[in-house]
């Protein structure tokens, strides 16, 4: 499961991914599509605790690509109360 967080938050989900059974891959959001598109295996998904950084570009990039158009992506954070906020992440291609 690659992980793109700060090393904080990448340490706290690490936890928990391994709590599930998962492997824990740390990944740059820069470097997030080539990993999952070299990857021998496809992730069984991508988390992604970006904060302020551009998580509509990581997103968009992800999709475009062919393997990460299938992977499942996850984006932790706060939304807010704004329904808007959650369709917004939604079409960004969140899970």
């Amino acid at each position: 499961m690659l992980i793109v967080a700060d090393d904080a938050a990448f340490a706290e989900i690490a936890d928990a991914v391994r709590r599930v059974g998962a492997e824990p891959v740390p990944c740059g959001a820069d470097d997030l599509t080539a990993a999952v598109e070299a990857s021998a295996t496809l992730p069984s998904a991508v988390v992604l605790v970006m904060g302020g950084r551009d998580v509509g570009r990581t997103m968009a990039a992800l999709r475009r690509s062919r393997r990460g158009a299938v992977v499942p992506a996850v984006l932790v954070g706060s939304l807010g109360r704004d329904v808007a906020d959650v369709a917004e992440v939604l079409d960004l291609g969140a899970d």
